[in-house]
């Protein structure tokens, strides 16, 4: 299992990196919008929409994110939008409600999935867009994904405390502490690369809130996945499981990066 995941990153890794690099911050928004379109669609599929639902999300989840891509300027106004989306959900479900016991659960599923997936993903996008954006995204990527595996090697080795046993009983208190010092480590690293774009102090206090954050981000995953008896999200990305599992903690340190690091 792991060397499939090594494998997996080896080969998605420079793909990424490339779209990162390169000065048209178009080539990023694509392949976010990739990766967004297939978490929603395992989202939708672990809570079990009916096709036709699904597809409606789907065109919902999409819309929504394409406007926060395209349409930074309207950010403000993004309560409308998103008062705008709940109308239509509702509306498809007054006209075409399917089965009608379940159907508030559904609805609630179907709109949560296009905020949490399509709003934090688009602001994974916007992130790029700015002066230093390439600077703070490697800073997001680095701090989430250095925490990420360097809780899963410090609790394999150490763990005993358990973290959250009935979401996931896998992960542990000595896996947390080892994935803060994961971010402290993948923001130190930019933070050289970078010249310094940002000091120490504030630098550090933003990649413990990202150690935080992410893994409730994992969590809460975990959670719906569990809810729903299943392991992974998808079978999208060999030795990692679904687009979903791969992007969770992202997700949720997004919105930290794009709302406290602007003025960096």
């Amino acid at each position: 299992m792991l060397k499939q995941r090594v494998l997996t990153v080896l080969i998605a890794a420079p793909f990424l990196i490339a779209s990162l690099l390169t000065s048209h911050t178009i080539a990023f928004k694509l392949v976010v919008i990739f990766c967004i379109a297939a978490g929603l669609w395992e989202f939708f599929s672990l809570i079990q929409l009916p096709k036709n639902e699904k597809l409606y999300g789907m065109v919902l989840g999409l819309t929504h994110l394409l406007f926060i891509l395209f349409c930074p300027h309207f950010l403000e106004k993004s309560l409308l939008e998103i008062s705008g989306i709940l109308i239509l959900v509702l509306a498809y479900f007054c006209f075409c409600p399917g089965q009608i016991e379940g159907a508030i659960g559904r609805i609630a599923s179907l709109f949560l999935g296009i905020l949490y997936i399509g709003t934090f993903g688009g602001l994974i996008g916007l992130i790029r867009d700015w002066e230093n954006g390439l600077f703070w995204m490697s800073f997001l990527m680095a701090t989430v994904w250095m925490n990420d595996t360097t809780a899963y090697f410090t609790g394999r080795a150490f763990g005993k405390h358990k973290l959250a046993p009935k979401v996931s009983p896998g992960k542990s208190i000595e896996g947390f502490v080892g994935g803060m010092v994961g971010s402290w480590l993948g923001f130190f690293i930019f933070w050289f690369i970078f010249h310094q774009p940002i000091d120490v102090k504030h630098g550090l206090i933003l990649a413990t809130i990202i150690a935080i954050v992410g893994p409730i981000g994992d969590l809460s995953e975990s959670l719906l996945k569990r809810s729903v008896g299943a392991k992974d999200s998808g079978t999208m990305i060999p030795g990692h499981g679904g687009m979903l599992d791969r992007i969770d903690a992202l997700l949720f340190a997004a919105p930290i990066v794009y709302f406290l690091a602007q003025n960096y």
